[in-house]
């Protein structure tokens, strides 16, 4: 975890595979998201908030080379479940996701689509709201995620933006 000096918050670097969680005030941050996806999800009555790192849509059990938590289904319920035992009820929750660029050695494959269209699928089979989204095109991203404000400030090499 980093202190910013300027905001005095702590950040929290969210990498490939990974999901944190923080009721605490927090920047949760993804670097080089490109046909990977960031979900995020925020409390709005709770205050509290979390992200994931996801890289591929579907859990396959034959699949021994990444954790479960790379891949949308079982990272984004992880992530309902671990809000959920910070003081979420679940039927608060708000998402925002950036990321499923189509670049680099993926491209044929897709699979920035194919992540785009799992995690939107997932969060609509569980009742999450999509507040904002940022999925698609040929460029990857850095994420900031506020988990005290719920706001998504998208980088790229041409643009700063938030959802």
């Amino acid at each position: 975890m980093i202190r910013t000096q300027a905001q005095n918050i702590v950040e929290i670097p969210l990498e490939m595979g990974q999901i944190r969680v923080s009721a605490e005030p927090a920047l949760v941050t993804c670097y080089g998201i490109g046909s990977c996806m960031g979900v995020f999800l925020y409390d709005r009555v709770a205050k509290i908030g979390g992200g994931a790192h996801i890289t591929l849509p579907f859990y396959d059990p034959g699949n021994t080379i990444n954790s479960k938590l790379h891949y949308a289904d079982y990272a984004i319920e992880t992530l309902v479940e671990r809000l959920k035992v910070m003081g979420s009820s679940g039927n608060t929750l708000r998402a925002k996701i950036a990321g499923g660029a189509n670049i680099g050695n993926f491209s044929r494959l897709d699979v920035g689509k194919q992540n785009s269209i799992a995690v939107c699928t997932i969060l609509r089979k569980m009742g999450i709201y999509l507040a904002g989204c940022d999925i698609g095109g040929l460029t990857g991203r850095k994420i900031i995620f506020n988990t005290s404000t719920g706001s998504v400030q998208i980088l790229t090499n041409q643009d700063n933006y938030t959802i």
